[in-house]
């Protein structure tokens, strides 16, 4: 019954590592007294097991506690992962009780406990997928399709021109076989085959492209 917003701009200032809370079951009242400030630039905001998660450029955290109507209570961050860090906001996705994200050198799932990277065989590989987002990290999309139980992402296989940064592949990440740190990944790429956007609509996966 709460919302929570992050990396905030307010009267024209930003305040990169503030976390702020609603009242309960009112999102557009939100106190200046509701909040907390992490350690790090908060890069991703999401949620597991009603659990709130914040992502940073070089640590994660689950948010413990709450403000009740009248401001009694609290938030207090604690930190469950040193160095997984987190790329994108929207690189975040709920699947199957636990969240995945794009990290510093992986991808992660967490529970809402402890972080486990799940592609430690294929750190080469994610490497270069990064390496060609450069600062274009906010391109990374995701979504969920329940039916195959797959995760997709938008993502970059080469690097590209000045003004030309579009993704160019999809990377995929399968759930049939369960969480480990060397689950299951393959990638749809083609020709002219340049995905924005990723979503979920009537149980079928759609995927946007820039023309």
């Amino acid at each position: 019954n709460l919302t929570y917003y992050a990396h905030i701009k307010e009267n024209g200032q930003v305040f990169p590592s503030i976390i702020r809370q609603s009242q309960e079951l009112d999102p557009d009242s939100v106190p200046a007294s509701f909040n907390d400030e992490i350690e790090d630039e908060i890069t991703g905001l999401s949620s597991v097991q009603d659990i709130p998660i914040v992502g940073c450029r070089k640590h994660i955290y689950k948010i413990e506690g709450s403000f009740d109507i009248v401001g009694r209570g609290g938030m207090f961050h604690r930190r469950i992962s040193d160095h997984a860090g987190c790329l994108s906001h929207e690189s975040f996705v709920r699947a199957e009780g636990g969240l995945f994200w794009f990290g510093e050198d992986g991808i992660y799932h967490t529970e809402g406990f402890r972080c486990t990277k799940v592609t430690n065989h294929l750190n080469d590989t994610y490497k270069a997928f990064k390496k060609t987002l450069a600062d274009k990290t906010r391109k990374i999309k995701g979504a969920y399709d329940p039916e195959k139980r797959l995760i997709s992402w938008t993502i970059s296989r080469v690097s590209k021109i000045s003004g030309s940064e579009e993704c160019d592949a999809v990377w995929n990440l399968d759930l049939l076989w369960g969480i480990s740190e060397e689950m299951t990944c393959h990638v749809w790429f083609g020709d002219s085959f340049a995905p924005s956007a990723l979503v979920m609509f009537n149980n079928k996966l759609y995927i946007s492209c820039e023309p």
